[in-house]
């Protein structure tokens, strides 16, 4: 996982390192195990906020802060960034906040959403970040065919090709 201001590559230079995946969101919040210093000077308000990061290849951080309820006014880019820090990220990225910032975990949601414009849902977006499958996630379940000495397993969808990340 790397981390690039949009003014470092272009497409083709993405191309040419090789990505297969490539997201934009911003600021970066840690490259190289450093604070980005423009967190201080980005949306300096506390709003919900959403964030990934790598502690090293294989081990990811996921933050999600919840805001504009009674009990949680949310918090600012930049001590989201400082949060991965503490978590050991050596990058991380801030994502979509707001209204779009929800997080599922096996099926669930985790994060509550707070008032905006009236509304307490949140907003229909395009773009969604989804990593791995569980069997334990209903509709996920792996299927486990025995036939005679042989075992056969499947997903539900054997077309569908696994998510990797690259690192």
């Amino acid at each position: 996982m790397q981390v690039h201001t949009s003014s470092e590559m272009n497409a083709q230079a993405f191309i040419d390192a090789g990505a297969t995946d490539v997201f934009s969101f911003g600021p970066y919040l840690v490259r190289d195990g450093e604070l980005n210093p423009e967190v201080y000077v980005v949306s300096t308000t506390t709003n919900p906020r959403c964030a990934i990061g790598m502690v090293e290849p294989g081990h990811y951080v996921a933050m999600i802060a919840e805001g504009r309820l009674k009990d949680s006014g949310g918090i600012s880019v930049a001590y989201l960034g400082k949060l991965m820090l503490q978590k050991g990220c050596q990058v991380a990225m801030n994502l979509d906040g707001g209204q779009t910032a929800v997080m599922l975990f096996m099926g669930k949601q985790l994060n509550k959403i707070g008032i905006y414009d009236g509304k307490t849902n949140a907003r229909p977006t395009s773009e969604v970040l989804g990593i791995g499958r569980s069997a334990q996630v209903p509709g996920n379940a792996t299927v486990v065919e025995e036939t005679g000495d042989e075992t056969n397993t499947e997903s539900p969808d054997p077309t569908e090709a696994d998510a990797d990340i690259e690192e």
